[in-house]
């Protein structure tokens, strides 16, 4: 650079490169000509051809560029001259890498103080193992105006290339067209807190850096994104990064963005831990299930919840394969409380679960021992080796480091274990079933027989074998296997056979309704296991009784609110003839009956209604699994104030405890056995629910 200005400048522009990854500098002459312009015209140039650009004022640019903390090969840059309407005029200026560090357009002559620049090459990123990419891409772009000094080229720059041209083209001042431009893209990337120009370029420059990934086509000329694959890709880029633990700083401001690319919602204190399914087809996320972390925003639950996610309780050692991957296994342990990972589904061992832990099975390939896992790192069940020695105690090496079973002697009962590298004996006692099915002998009919050893146990001979029988199925008299399908009903609950074992039915339910003769109000029932519930609240008027906030919009769905002191001590007809007020032993059976058929479902699913919940949270209602619909109809205090509508209820009983203070069950969301009983004041508000005498 001959003009001592513009050595300065350049001087300039390698001291900030030294601070970014790239820089930009011009500087001109300051004189203007009009003489013809020569220059190099693309051949294929978008230019307005109308446009007379053979004689213009122009002025003369030197343009600097200097690259120092990122690596190019085979690398190139390109000036294309823009008119001062902000279209190409066909003009370019190509430059290869003179240096190590810098491109140099000396004396171009430009009819305007704006210019488009792209810089591509083979980049060097942490994404490629610090390798280089494979193929030549446009590294960096800018729309500049070089008489603003100095320029820091980025990520940044490049995705804003196309939004600030269209504010330009409407009239906005170059600095504030940047400045609205940045706000948009700002916006886009949901970044929590307002940054300025470095922290914002940063922002693009590791993600690049980090991922490997060009920025092209990103946003619309609006300033939105192009499509919700480009979103939702980009996203997961970004979390790439926490799951490498890159902890640059660049990312945490947008940790909303991933959840808003895949429709999820924030994720945040209120809603740690809640599941939500994806449902855009993008990525390797497609369809899974995610949940909020407290740290990294949303992570995908493991593949066995994928896998069995929806699937009802099943009985003790069926097998299905899983409904995401359709390639695992999996096995229902009834004693663990749910299904299991099955890594050998053999169907010569059979199933493997805790009920037969240890059990020994011999193959033509060895003996195995069933081995259900239970650590911190995983639950699984698993058919696992033993090493057979057929004389015991005649080989010196026994045990190994892993100290687990080496060897067994067949049709002895004996296996040995090692323990701190010495062997131990220890008799495996037979199961009660194994027992059993030495003692009884089974034909090909299906019989309920009483058990020979233990009176009080009961079996099932089906198809020649004998198996445990459960309370249902003594209940009911018959044991559910294929072919058995269908209803069966005990007490007020109706059952339903599918083929593998007997569960509660969640499509058919004993309903009826009634009248309450005193105001003609109809309410409709629900038989739940031994009772015949209300499965609306009473809605019946006394004196110490309101509707929510003394509205009667309310009363209809959530019932009214009743004095406990006034109409449940005092009043034994509170109920309607032939109802009466549930004790607190009936409240805690229906709670337990439903939890039992739905172990994993938080009480306020099992129980609540599946509408008039809070609208604000995610995920707001019930599911209402068992028919009992309870309405978060809230409470009413001794002052006369109303709180907690939409958000919980308390249910009226006739008990009291030791020191007079009368007990509630009570229904929240906040945890996951929500229906239980509470203690309070006697001058507080509660619904009622009544049963069948």
């Amino acid at each position: 650079m001959k003009n001592s200005k513009c050595t300065n400048a350049f001087a300039s522009l390698m001291a900030a490169s030294f601070a970014g990854a790239i820089a930009l500098s011009a500087c001109s002459n300051d004189t203007i000509s009009t003489d013809r312009i020569e220059g190099p015209v693309s051949e294929d140039s978008t230019a307005d051809s109308s446009k007379d650009t053979s004689k213009a004022e122009y002025k003369t640019y030197d343009v600097a560029i200097a690259i120092q903390r990122l690596k190019f090969k085979d690398e190139t840059a390109i000036l294309y001259e823009l008119d001062e309407s902000f279209d190409l005029t066909g003009r370019e200026f190509t430059e290869k890498k003179e240096t190590d560090s810098t491109f140099l357009f000396e004396g171009i002559k430009l009819r305007s103080p704006y210019a488009f620049i792209k810089i591509s090459g083979k980049v060097q990123s942490t994404y490629y193992g610090d390798g280089y990419t494979s193929s030549v891409i446009p590294f960096v772009t800018i729309v500049a105006n070089l008489d603003k000094q100095p320029i820091m080229p980025s990520q940044l720059t490049t995705i804003e290339g196309e939004l600030l041209i269209q504010n330009l083209k409407k009239g906005v001042p170059y600095d504030s067209a940047l400045a609205l431009t940045r706000e948009s893209i700002q916006k886009a990337y949901l970044l929590k807190d307002k940054v300025n120009s470095k922290e914002f370029a940063d922002f693009f420059e590791c993600y690049f850096n980090y991922t490997g990934t060009w920025h092209d086509s990103t946003f619309t000329k609006e300033g939105e994104w192009k499509n919700d694959s480009v979103k939702a890709m980009t996203a997961l880029r970004h979390r790439e990064l926490n799951d490498m633990q890159i902890k640059n700083g660049c990312f945490e401001k947008s940790i909303d963005f991933f959840g808003d690319a895949f429709k999820l919602g924030p994720c945040g204190k209120d809603n740690i831990g809640e599941i939500k399914k994806n449902e855009l087809p993008y990525g390797a996320i497609k369809n899974q299930h995610l949940y909020c972390s407290q740290d990294s925003g949303w992570l995908e639950m493991p593949l066995s919840y994928n896998d069995t996610v929806g699937w009802e309780p099943g009985h003790d050692g069926e097998i299905r394969k899983g409904d995401y991957l359709k390639t695992s296994y999996y096995i229902y342990d009834s004693l663990y409380g749910g299904w299991v990972d099955f890594f050998d589904p053999d169907t010569a061992k059979g199933p493997c679960v805790t009920s037969n832990k240890n059990e020994i099975k011999s193959t033509p390939q060895g003996y195995y021992y069933c081995n259900p896992v239970r650590d911190t790192t995983r639950i699984v069940n698993v058919w696992s080796f033993i090493y057979v020695i057929e004389t015991a105690l005649k080989e010196e090496k026994l045990c190994n480091s892993k100290n687990v079973i080496l060897t067994v002697l067949p049709d002895s009962g004996t296996i040995q274990f090692c323990d701190s590298n010495a062997t131990r004996d220890t008799t495996r006692e037979l199961s009660l079933l194994e027992q059993e099915r030495q003692v009884t002998q089974c034909g090909t009919s299906d019989t309920l027989v009483r058990g020979s050893i233990d009176t009080t146990k009961w079996y099932f001979c089906t198809g020649g074998e004998l198996n445990n029988a459960g309370e249902l199925e003594r209940t009911i008299g018959r044991i559910c296997k294929k072919g058995n399908e269908g209803y069966a009903q005990v007490n007020y609950s109706l059952y339903y056979c599918n083929g593998f074992s007997w569960k509660l039915s969640a499509d058919s339910m004993i309903v009826d309704s009634f009248i309450d003769a005193r105001d003609s109000s109809t309410y409709m029932t629900i038989g739940i296991d031994s009772l015949i519930w209300m499965s609306h609240n009473l809605r019946f008027k006394t004196d110490s009784s309101w509707c929510y906030a003394d509205t009667t919009v309310d009363c209809e769905t959530y019932g009214r609110l009743y004095r406990r002191e006034d109409n449940i001590k005092l009043k034994k007809d509170i109920c309607p003839e032939g109802w009466r007020l549930p004790t607190l032993t009936e409240w805690e059976n229906t709670a337990a009956f439903g939890r039992s058929w739905y172990p994993k479902e938080p009480d306020f699913k099992i129980f609540g209604s599946t509408s008039g919940w809070i609208q604000g949270s995610l995920d707001p209602h019930g599911k209402d699994l068992i028919g009992f619909n309870a309405y978060p109809a809230g409470s009413r205090n001794a002052n006369g104030n109303f709180s907690n509508i939409t958000e919980s209820t308390q249910f009226c009983t006739a008990e009291e405890d030791n020191d007079g203070n009368p007990t509630f069950f009570m229904l929240t969301r906040q945890n996951k056995e929500g229906f239980l009983a509470k203690t309070s004041r006697k001058a507080m508000s509660c619904s009622i629910r009544c049963v069948k005498e």
